[in-house]
């Protein structure tokens, strides 16, 4: 259940483009991670802090921030059913 906390902040702060986080997401794979890890981990390069930061200057601080945390919860709440139904 760790690896669902901690795979989308691991993504957020590595985020080297859609593209690269796929082969950075092979290494949980191989290591026997649960398949809601994984895409926990793949769906949240969507939450990187460029796209924060323009939702920021165009929809409001509050609104990105909140729209952030949301992503974050779907993607640990992704992770922790996976390995309920594992």
């Amino acid at each position: 259940m760790e690896n669902a906390l901690v795979a989308p902040v691991v993504a957020f702060f590595s985020f080297i483009g859609s593209m690269g986080n796929v082969g950075l997401f092979a290494i949980p794979w191989s290591r026997e991670a649960s398949f809601g890890d994984v895409m926990a981990f793949l769906g949240a390069d969507l939450v990187a802090t460029t796209v924060i930061w323009v939702h920021g200057k165009f929809y409001g601080w509050h609104y990105a921030l909140y729209t952030s945390a949301l992503l974050y919860r779907c993607f640990v709440a992704t992770g922790i059913t996976r390995v309920a139904l594992d």
